[in-house]
């Protein structure tokens, strides 16, 4: 180095750091279409991808990157898979809750409240419910249907509900 100037030594050093700069910017590009390429093949599956070009640690980079996009994406698109599997339960499970509550609704049927003119032995009403016996001046809560027949026939009134 003694043999150089000093001007001949900055212009070494100055080409020197370009040459460095030179060769991050083309291992940048590289990498960036090694990581791209990894992407594609991941999203794609395809085995399209011409790897030939690459060296021998760049193709164990991409094929390290190619599992690691491969595995995340496949657990991401499952975990949506069932995140859409539970929601789908979950309101299936509110609509037969829902269709359990209005059948429960459409079985209550309106009562009156009736009192025993005279004793009735049980009976069977329309769903087979038992009801009675009742002895004269109970007082009891009717479908209406029944009701209204005990006091067609007479053997109840009706309570006002005053």
């Amino acid at each position: 180095m003694d043999d150089f100037s000093e001007d001949d030594k900055e212009n070494a050093e100055k080409q020197l750091k370009n040459i460095m700069r030179i060769l991050k910017e083309l291992y940048d590009k590289r990498e960036r279409k090694i990581v791209t390429m990894a992407l594609y093949k991941a999203r794609t599956n395809a085995n399209i991808v011409d790897t030939s070009s690459l060296l021998e640690n760049e193709r164990q980079f991409f094929k390290e990157l190619t599992d690691i996009f491969s595995k995340y994406r496949n657990n991401f698109l499952h975990g949506l898979s069932e995140a859409k599997k539970r929601k789908s339960m979950k309101i299936k499970i509110e609509e037969e809750q829902e269709e359990e509550q209005e059948e429960q609704e459409e079985n209550k049927t309106e009562v009156k409240v009736v009192r025993f003119l005279h004793a009735v032995p049980k009976f069977m009403g329309k769903e087979l419910e038992v009801y009675g016996p009742f002895d004269e001046e109970d007082v009891a809560s009717l479908p209406i249907d029944i009701a209204d027949l005990l006091i067609k026939k007479g053997r109840v009134e009706e309570l006002s509900e005053d």
